[in-house]
């Protein structure tokens, strides 16, 4: 944890894969869990076969400003899990819980393409399934960006399904609330049987 810059559980940008992430416990004030946003050594390279199965991600209410348990430290808080650069990831049956509006809105998870200022221009986050898990005490749910600012990258293939979420609202978070925002052109995504509870707003599309 930082109150000064990223901090991350588990990171990965420079290694092709299969990645399992299996039964831990997940704890990092900014990310607990992501890939991409560096440049890799090698060219072209996607971390890929990346299989992300029922860990808990959390984040400790001693850490969130205005909780009753808050210690003290303003650790910078981003979301759970977050994608920049990534092919073939199957999210299932994990338990995300507290993220709220600090350094970013406080989603669960984040596929952000980036290229890391036209570093990795093949930069891609496709083909993603987000099933079966629980977001519990989040800012939002599911935030997806089509394209990098620079114009390259590309989010595509991505579905969520069978999802429980819990208390994913502003009240809780700060955040936005909203089960699932799609930005910037992102292709085929499919979203099939969840059930999120409360969200200020269930869908936003941009």
């Amino acid at each position: 944890k930082s109150i000064m810059q990223d901090a991350n559980a588990i990171a990965g940008w420079n290694g092709p894969g299969p990645f399992t992430i299996e039964n831990n416990y997940i704890e990092a004030s900014t990310e607990n869990l992501g890939f991409g946003g560096s440049t890799p050594a090698i060219p072209n390279l996607v971390p890929s076969n990346i299989t992300i199965r029922r860990n808990h991600l959390l984040k400790p209410l001693s850490w969130k400003k205005d909780h009753p348990s808050y210690a003290g430290k303003a650790w910078w808080v981003k979301n759970a899990i977050e994608f920049k650069n990534a092919r073939d990831v199957l999210i299932e049956g994990n338990v995300i819980e507290n993220v709220w509006l600090d350094q970013q809105k406080g989603y669960g998870i984040v596929l952000t393409v980036r290229t890391n200022n036209s570093t990795v221009p093949w930069a891609v986050v496709e083909n993603v399934t987000i099933t079966k898990n629980i977001f519990r005490h989040c800012g939002g749910g599911v935030t997806i960006l089509g394209h990098d600012s620079d114009g390259l990258g590309k989010a595509r293939g991505i579905t969520i399904k069978d999802n429980l979420l819990e208390n994913v609202t502003s009240t809780f978070s700060g955040g936005p609330g909203i089960f699932i925002q799609v930005l910037c052109g992102t292709d085929h995504v499919l979203v099939h049987h969840n059930t999120p509870f409360h969200p200020s707003q269930a869908v936003h599309l941009e």
